[in-house]
């Protein structure tokens, strides 16, 4: 499978986010760097990814939590990022398909 260089996106910037305000102006900055063509949502932070469990620091593994920061960060994305393509991954190895699901559909 090649990589998302070799086809052809080269504005890629990847960023670990945590249920936090410094982790909430980590992404605001990231999105007010430039304009990106899309922002990815990881499975744990939307929700797809219930099977999950982390044993990290600052990582909720309670539902509602979960939901309210899919919630904080969908509309930051959107706010500070209006142009930009929002990307549900639907787990850690679903990068590439989930860009080419949103990114590739809009170029046919």
């Amino acid at each position: 499978q090649k990589t998302l260089t070799e086809k052809g996106y080269n504005n890629i910037k990847l960023l670990g986010l945590y249920n936090t305000k410094e982790s909430d102006q980590k992404l605001l900055a990231a999105l007010k760097e430039k304009q990106w063509d899309a922002v990815t949502i990881g499975s744990y932070v939307n929700g797809f990814d219930q099977a999950a469990h982390y044993q990290e620091e600052g990582v909720s593994t309670d539902r509602t939590d979960i939901l309210l920061w899919f919630n904080r960060v969908l509309n930051l994305v959107h706010e500070s990022a209006p142009k930009s393509k929002i990307v549900l991954l639907k787990g850690p190895h679903d990068f590439h398909d989930a860009i080419e699901r949103i990114m590739g559909a809009e170029q046919k």
